[in-house]
């Protein structure tokens, strides 16, 4: 059941990541090319024109980009928690295998007297 989930949040993932690679590859050939042509160009003007036009045009890669974090996000909170476990995990074996050692050294102290 678990390799299933995966399997969808593969295609979903990939999906989303498609759809980020296209709205930044956008960006930079109808934002990003045009101004640096018009920088290498030494046209002020048009160079500005594109300046201003930027935000509104990277919006779009902005949207597709949130996806992708919140993706990252929830990995990595799977990760966190599954690290808490082990570590809880480690602590409580380390805890009670102390505690059993102990009452081992007094069992052995008691019988060796």
């Amino acid at each position: 059941m678990a390799c299933l989930q995966c399997q969808f949040a593969r295609a979903g993932r990939t999906a989303t990541q498609r759809k980020f690679s296209l709205a930044k590859d956008d960006f930079i050939a109808q934002a990003v090319h045009p101004a640096l042509a018009a920088m290498r160009s030494y046209d002020a003007e048009e160079t500005m024109r594109y300046a201003e036009a930027m935000p509104s045009k990277y919006e779009a890669v902005t949207e597709s980009l949130a996806p992708l974090l919140k993706f990252q996000f929830d990995v990595t909170n799977t990760e966190y928690q599954a690290s808490v476990s082990r570590y809880e995990n480690s602590r409580l074996i380390a805890f009670f295998s102390l505690a059993a050692a102990i009452l081992i050294l007094v069992w052995l102290g008691f019988n060796m007297t």
